[in-house]
């Protein structure tokens, strides 16, 4: 239950239909979740949603909108969202998350490498999708200097080597 993750809410995984998870979550947790990740249906082939009347890029569109929109209040004011998408519908939801966040609060659009058909396509081959990235408000979000970058490996092991020889040097 929901009283039941208050204590352990440090990650959350929700699997359901998203919409309605953010509204059930959205009244609890206003502004309190630092950083959103959502996979959407893509609409191709393989992962296509029913859609009425073949109206499928303003259904996604609206979608979209609709789960973009009721997030936006539950994260914090330096919060961000990571949107997985790939080229079938990436335009439709870069206007969607403007719309919802602003184009001011656009962070970046990552490309994530992957094979994606096994080398079986006729022609070229797509080996990548997205990742939009967007701030609840961008100059916040960038003051935590560790939400968009990670540590070099071995940086740990150096610091802690200074942090050792500083007593001696």
């Amino acid at each position: 239950s929901i009283a039941d993750l208050d204590s352990k809410i440090d990650g959350l995984l929700v699997h359901s239909d998203n919409f309605q998870a953010l509204q059930l979550l959205g009244r609890r947790y206003r502004e309190s979740v630092k950083c959103s990740y959502i996979d959407p249906p893509y609409n191709t082939a393989s992962s296509s949603i029913p859609y009425k009347n073949n109206y499928k890029h303003s259904s996604f569109a609206t979608l979209m909108n609709d789960r973009l929109a009721a997030l936006q209040p539950i994260l914090t004011k330096d919060g961000a969202i990571f949107v997985s998408i790939d080229k079938t519908e990436r335009t439709i939801l870069q206007h969607a998350m403007d719309d919802v966040f602003g184009p001011d609060n656009r962070v970046e659009e990552l490309i994530w490498s992957m094979n994606t058909n096994n080398s079986q396509a006729p022609n070229y081959s797509t080996n990548h999708e997205y990742v939009l990235v967007y701030a609840k408000d961008r100059p916040t979000t960038e003051l935590d200097r560790d939400m968009f970058r990670e540590p070099e490996p071995g940086y740990e092991e150096v610091m802690a080597l200074i942090s050792s020889l500083n007593s001696s040097y």
